[in-house]
C-alpha cells in the first residue's frame, strides 16, 4: 500500500487562517491579530478586544492569554509568514544593528549632500537625520553674495542599537547566568556565536 506523503505547503496568510480556524479563534485570534498591527503592544491589543476591562486587568489578561499553546502556535506561524513575506530574519536585523553600533561619525565629516547620497546603502542607513542650513552674506572683499551651506548629521543611537542587539541574543539573561559562573558558549546557537564574534571584532577595530 502506497503511503501518502505529508504535504508542507508554503505558509501564506490564507493558509494561516485555515490552519487555525478551529485552534485559535474568538478573542484569542482577535487579540493576536490586533497585537501584530498595533506595534506589538500587549495591553493595547487586550483593551482593543476587551474594552470592558481596566488597564491593569488588560495587562494580566494579555500575559495569561499569550501563554496559551494555541496562541503561541498562532503567533509563531504569523511570525514565519511575516518573515517569508518580508525577507527579514534575525540575522539581517542583527547585521543592521551591528552596523549602527559600530558606525563611525568621522566617515561623514565634510561630505556634501551629493556625496552623502552616493554612499553605500548600508552606510547611509546609519544616518538618522540630516539638518541642512544655508545662509547668505555680502562679502566685504568681493562685494558679492556668498552662500554657505552647513550640514549636521545625526547617526542612529549606538546605545539603542546595542540594547536591541542584547535583546536579540538574550545577553541580559546570559549576564545573569554568568554571575553564578561562566557562560557556557557550547550551548549558544550559531546565530548567537556569530554576533558575539562580530561584537568582539568591532571592539578590536574601534580600539
Amino acid at each position: 500500500m502506497e503511503s501518502k506523503k505529508e504535504i508542507n505547503p508554503v505558509l501564506s496568510t490564507e493558509n494561516l487562517e485555515l490552519m487555525f480556524i478551529h485552534e485559535c479563534k474568538g478573542l484569542e485570534k482577535q487579540y493576536v491579530d490586533e497585537y501584530y498591527v498595533n506595534g506589538f503592544n500587549k495591553v493595547q491589543a487586550a483593551m482593543s478586544v476587551r474594552p470592558d476591562i481596566s488597564y491593569g486587568t488588560a495587562s494580566q489578561w494579555a500575559s495569561n492569554i499569550m501563554e496559551r499553546p494555541t496562541v503561541r502556535s498562532y503567533m509563531r506561524l504569523k511570525q514565519e509568514v511575516l518573515t517569508r513575506e518580508t525577507g527579514v530574519n534575525h540575522i539581517r536585523i542583527l547585521n543592521e544593528l551591528l552596523s549602527f553600533a559600530y558606525s563611525d561619525l568621522t566617515a561623514y565629516i565634510g561630505l556634501t549632500l551629493e556625496e552623502l547620497r552616493a554612499l553605500p546603502p548600508g552606510v547611509r542607513r546609519c544616518i538618522q537625520s540630516i539638518d541642512v542650513n544655508e545662509k547668505s552674506y555680502l562679502s566685504p572683499v568681493t562685494k558679492g553674495v556668498v552662500k554657505e551651506i552647513s550640514t549636521k548629521i545625526k547617526l542612529v543611537s549606538k546605545m539603542a542599537a546595542l540594547d536591541s542587539i542584547s535583546k536579540h541574543i538574550d545577553f541580559h539573561n546570559a549576564d545573569n547566568v554568568s554571575k553564578s559562573g561562566a557562560v557556557d558558549l557550547t550551548k549558544a546557537s550559531n546565530e548567537q556565536l556569530n554576533v558575539v564574534l562580530e561584537l568582539i571584532q568591532g571592539q578590536k577595530d574601534s580600539e
